[in-house]
């Protein structure tokens, strides 16, 4: 798997999200299924160089013969599907060509191959890459157009994390999050640049209360310190009034 790279990984999300766009909650008719044995014949052809062309497209073609509603019901059903027919794919043939761990052709089933890791990305991650990558930006220009920084870019690509909808006011020119786990940037809608952090609270207090004005305010004054008159004429002097 030595020439496995970048256009490859770029290969695979879109066969799968073309898989999960077409497959999802329908019914598998012959049509859907010609679409299947493309798409997985496009991921094979890479995965599995030691098979000849032939046996390649017999091998994805007879895959996508059988799957059944159960197994198309939805956008994690597919993956689940793809993910075991490549693996059953994989062991038929590492033992047909004899390909041993070392081999640099042997592909492990399950194993730490990037194609297990793109199958198990979400919806969101696999169309933010591919948004990404038709619209030629970088995570810098991206994040800039959405409103968070590079590195949150990075995270929600790779499938650890994903933008929340959550509740939340603005407070002293930030966004805060009421439920705890993100912290939200000042933008015109909240988006959550960062997960497992605790927010700041989003409680202010007068600029008198730390002098102990708000005790004070008790025996009957009705201003804070810095807003009460100066004292003037026999006040001033400590006469009595």
């Amino acid at each position: 798997m030595s020439s496995w790279g970048k256009q490859q990984d770029r290969l695979v999300v879109r066969a799968v999200d073309v898989l999960s766009g077409v497959l999802s909650g329908a019914a598998p008719e012959p049509a859907r299924r010609v679409v299947a044995s493309r798409a997985l014949l496009a991921v094979e052809e890479w995965l599995f160089p030691l098979h000849e062309e032939l046996v390649v497209a017999e091998n994805a073609d007879a895959a996508a013969q059988g799957p059944t509603d159960e197994q198309w019901m939805d956008d994690a059903a597919v993956r689940r599907w793809v993910t075991e027919t490549l693996a059953e794919h994989a062991s038929s043939y590492n033992e047909l060509h004899e390909v041993w761990e070392d081999d640099p052709d042997h592909f492990e089933p399950r194993g730490e191959h990037p194609v297990w890791v793109l199958l198990e990305m979400s919806p969101f991650a696999r169309r933010l890459r591919l948004l990404q990558e038709a619209a030629a930006r970088t995570a810098v220009g991206l994040g800039g157009d959405v409103g968070v920084g590079a590195h949150q870019i990075g995270h929600w690509t790779a499938g650890r994390s994903r933008p929340g909808i959550v509740s939340g006011r603005r407070w002293r020119g930030r966004w805060v999050s009421i439920r705890r786990g993100c912290t939200l940037r000042a933008t015109s809608s909240p988006m959550c640049s960062s997960t497992g952090s605790r927010p700041a609270r989003a409680r202010s207090r007068p600029p008198w209360r730390a002098s102990g004005w708000a005790r004070r305010s008790r025996t009957g004054t009705t201003a804070p310190p810095s807003r009460m008159p100066p004292c003037t004429g026999a006040a001033a002097a400590g006469s009595p009034g």
